[in-house]
């Protein structure tokens, strides 16, 4: 494989693998780059099977342009893919990422964390009941909230990036709770962004990246700039004295 030397962003794609690929290889001519999805990759929807035949497919596409594909974690991806990636999903041109780990990729490193809440928690609850004994489909996962560690304890050296899929409370949006959003859910959102201010304390880092809001936001906290990307949009943040690009210009 030639070298990975651009590194692009790209917000959820609800399992629409080809539409990411297409963006990738055709709209946008991407070469020698690697882009990472920043949650709502779409694991666990459909059999593993569903993203072998997709994956075999439209590989061609990026062997021929020299380019990667790595996703974070999002509230809409079976947690289990991501707790040994190496080996519940491991393509050669398709990657995901663990969470609380550092990667260096384009030689840029960077800090992920995945997991949200989902607001229409409820009706995605109801909805594995009732298909449990036919289809056996799912589209909630109990775990699907932050992966918490012990913030007092991380100690991680300066990244150029943190990756996430919620947001930092200090970030836009601001949080609100919407009239389809319960009491507890509301708690539970404001428990995870705080937890992300808490990290975002503790992380040194050029850029924070984001999506799961389905907008596009961007901002700046002290000395880091934050983006948040909507759906399928595609960012190329450049950090060494450089301004940022949007690809999709």
């Amino acid at each position: 494989m030639e070298k990975i030397n651009r590194l692009v962003f790209c917000g959820d794609i609800h399992g629409e693998l080809p539409t990411l690929i297409y963006n990738m290889t055709e709209r946008y001519k991407l070469t020698n780059s690697a882009v990472i999805v920043v949650g709502d990759f779409g694991v666990g929807f459909e059999s593993k099977a569903h993203f072998d035949q997709i994956y075999n497919k439209y590989s061609h596409r990026l062997e021929k342009n020299n380019n990667m594909i790595y996703a974070i974690r999002g509230n809409h991806d079976d947690p289990e893919y991501f707790k040994d990636p190496d080996n519940s999903f491991n393509y050669e041109r398709m990657k995901l990422l663990k969470d609380h780990t550092i990667y260096e990729i384009a030689g840029k490193k960077i800090y992920t964390i995945g997991g949200a809440n989902s607001i229409d928690r409820d009706w995605r609850i109801d909805y594995n009941e009732k298909h449990k004994n036919t289809t056996g489909r799912k589209v909630w996962w109990e775990d699907e909230d932050i992966t918490r560690i012990d913030v007092d304890k991380l100690n991680i050296e300066p990244v150029d990036f943190v990756i996430s899929h919620e947001a930092p409370l200090s970030f836009s949006p601001v949080i609100s709770r919407s009239s389809e959003m319960s009491a507890e859910i509301y708690s539970k959102v404001l428990d995870s962004r705080l937890y992300l201010n808490s990290i975002l304390q503790n992380v040194r880092a050029k850029y924070w990246i984001y999506g799961h809001y389905h907008e596009s936001y961007s901002g700046s906290y002290n000395d880091l700039v934050y983006r948040c990307l909507n759906i399928n949009e595609f960012f190329e943040p450049l950090i060494y004295g450089e301004e940022s690009k949007d690809v999709n210009n």
